[in-house]
This record gives C-alpha cells, structure tokens and sequence, in this order.
C-alpha cells in the first residue's frame, strides 16, 4: 500500500473519529444514569470504532476468542501492548472486560462513561494505598465474573523490542488468586505510536494456554513472558 493512501486512510479516519466520539460523549450523557444505558451506548461506538479501522483504515482481523465472556468467575487478560489497536479491540472481542487506566483520565469526559463500566483507576503517584486499593478493586470485577485487562509491560513495545514485562501482574496473579489469560498479536505492524502512522493490513491474535494458580514469582514470569513472545513469534513467522 503507498503511503500517500496510507495517509488518506488516517486522515479520513480521524476526521469521523473525533467529531463522533465528541458527539457521543456529549449526547450520551443521559446514559449515564444507569450501567445499562451507558453499556449499551458503548457497546455501538466500540462496534463503530471497529467498523473504521476495519473499513477506512483497513485493518483488518479474523481473531475469534475461544470465550469472549468469562463462563464462571473472571479473568485477567495478559496483553502484549504494541500500540492503540488493543486498547480498541479487547473492548470488542471481549465485550464484558474492563481495563485498568490512569486516574487522571477519569476526569475526562469520556472518563465518566469508563468509570461508569466499571473501569478500575490507577494513582501511580499514590503509592502503596493507592495500588492496594487497585488490587481490591480488580479483585471485585473478577469476582462479579468480569475480566480485566493489564499490559504486563506497562507501556507499548515495538515490533521485535526486547521483553520487559514487570513484577506487578504477579502481586495480581497471587492476591486476586485469578487465572491469566495470555494475548499475544503483532498489531504494531499496521499501527504505529504516531497518528499518521497506521498502514492497512490484517492484525494476528493469539490466545495462550491459561496459567493456573500455584506457581512462585519466578515460574510464574518466566511462563507468562514465554507463553507471551512465544505467541508473538509465532505469529511473526506465519506472516
């Protein structure tokens, strides 16, 4: 694909993308009055979203999760985070999953549609009060059969740059007694960290095997960082 249609592609994208989510979020403030309105409301501009990235931009991917919803209690989703496709496309391949965000970003407008899903704030500058509270936080959500997402290296990873997955997920792992649900895809393929930097293309997302409970901090990110990069080589050698 040239890069001059290429950036066609995101130009036209981001000139429906703003002034539509900026419209939702203003409209739909009546949906906020209860879950099931602001779920519904968010469920079609996930939909939305995707039929863009899909259809304007043309990325594209087959990926079909083996359970989209938790069938008992929930999950957390170990995400290899390359740039912002994931953060899009979890919310509709697993429908009833929240994530955990900066705190800062509640206050913003689409913040409060966030919050009212149950999304779980973070105050990185809060400390220990503020990462326990996090961590009973996400215990609820997985309690009420609701998976929550983390990006165990915390912030976006190149194409091909070396692992660095960090020790917190493991404090998750062992408080909240939860299962792991590995996610590796190569989405930093098609969409790059600049907003002109996104090239049509298909995304490949694989699911690992579940890690169980029962394994100490060092088996346990020794098996979450393999079954990761094993996904995503993989992935990097069917392509």
């Amino acid at each position: 694909m040239s890069k001059p249609k290429n950036l066609w592609r995101c130009l036209a994208f981001d000139a429906v993308l703003y002034p539509v989510t900026i419209s939702l979020a203003l409209l739909g403030l009546p949906c906020l009055l209860s879950y099931c309105g602001t779920r519904w409301l968010s469920d079609r501009y996930v939909r939305l979203v995707m039929f863009l990235v899909h259809n304007v931009l043309g990325i594209r991917s087959d990926f079909r999760p083996k359970n989209p919803i938790a069938p008992g209690r929930g999950r957390i989703l170990a995400v290899k985070h390359q740039s912002a496709w994931e953060t899009l496309a979890l919310r509709y391949y697993y429908p009833n999953a929240v994530g955990v965000a900066k705190q800062v970003l509640f206050w913003l407008p689409f913040g409060w549609y966030m919050w009212r899903l149950g999304y779980i704030p973070i105050d990185r500058g809060g400390g220990a009060k503020a990462l326990q509270k996090m961590m009973r936080t996400v215990r609820q959500r997985l309690d009420a059969g609701i998976d929550v997402i983390v990006y165990p290296e915390g912030t976006r990873r190149l194409v091909g740059a070396p692992p660095v997955y960090k020790i917190g997920i493991y404090g998750l792992y062992r408080y909240c007694a939860a299962e792991i649900l590995p996610i590796a895809h190569d989405s930093g393929k098609t969409w790059g960290k600049r907003p002109l930097h996104r090239a049509a293309g298909e995304v490949q997302v694989l699911e690992g095997k579940p890690i169980a409970q029962g394994l100490d901090k060092a088996a346990f990110m020794h098996e979450l960082e393999r079954r990761i990069e094993d996904g995503c080589a993989l992935i990097a050698r069917s392509s």
